[in-house]
């Protein structure tokens, strides 16, 4: 959903399943309760995508839009 929609199946910083496929994300969950370094490698890349959508970032990104389309 949102931002994630379009990423790739092998994006390594969130588990994602397809919407309504609860078999998926039943073994997604499993997965991530049991395999440690997984889950460790995604939330530090998932730390590391979000800092990407900080406030700051965002905000100059737009300014920049803006200025270019003047």
């Amino acid at each position: 959903v949102g931002i994630l929609h379009d990423k790739p199946a092998d994006f390594d910083a969130a588990y994602i399943v397809p919407p309504r496929d609860e078999h998926t994300l039943m073994r997604t969950m499993k997965r991530c309760m049991t395999d440690a370094k997984t889950r460790l490698n995604v939330a530090i890349n998932g730390q590391r995508e979000a800092k990407k959508y900080t406030w700051p970032i965002i905000s100059n990104i737009a300014e920049t839009i803006y200025r270019d389309t003047l």
